[in-house]
């Protein structure tokens, strides 16, 4: 049996119907690899734009010839990959410290109509600062390592 009997029996009319274009930690990781990306059109969450943070490739690859061809730019091969990069390290929904503050706001809304006194956000700020030492140690140690295996 085929996908498009499937389809046909168990959601006709539904394929296709939504489009699932996110970004995704492949996203991230190319990006902070500083590797150009050649990805499908689409909304990538909204924070990733083609020919600005990666270079569009049609789904049905209609236009590989000049992507093949704008790939051979190096320059601005180098500048879409730098952007993305940048793009990446700018946004504050992907750093830890947010979703500390986003939980201690939460913590605070949830309990205060609750008549629950909340005096942890005082210990979430240290335990947030404990963590930034913490995992600047952890990293060190990690790519140290890294470096050392690669060699």
């Amino acid at each position: 049996m085929c996908f498009d009997e499937i389809a046909a029996h168990c959601f006709p009319g539904e394929d296709g119907k939504y489009t699932f274009t996110a970004i995704a930690p492949r996203n991230i990781e190319a990006a902070l690899a500083g590797t150009v990306q050649i990805a499908t059109p689409g909304s990538y969450s909204g924070l990733l734009k083609p020919m600005e943070h990666y270079v569009p490739l049609a789904e049905d690859c209609s236009n590989l010839s000049s992507v093949r061809e704008f790939m051979r730019d190096q320059a601005a091969v180098n500048r879409i990959a730098a952007r993305c990069k940048a793009a990446i390290l700018d946004l504050p929904e992907l750093r830890f410290a947010n979703d500390v503050r986003w939980l201690a706001d939460f913590i605070q809304e949830t309990a205060a109509p609750r008549g629950i006194a909340v005096t942890a956000a005082e210990r979430l700020e240290e335990a947030e600062s404990r963590y930034a030492t913490e995992i600047r140690k952890v990293a060190a140690r990690h790519w140290g390592r890294q470096r050392i295996l690669s060699l």
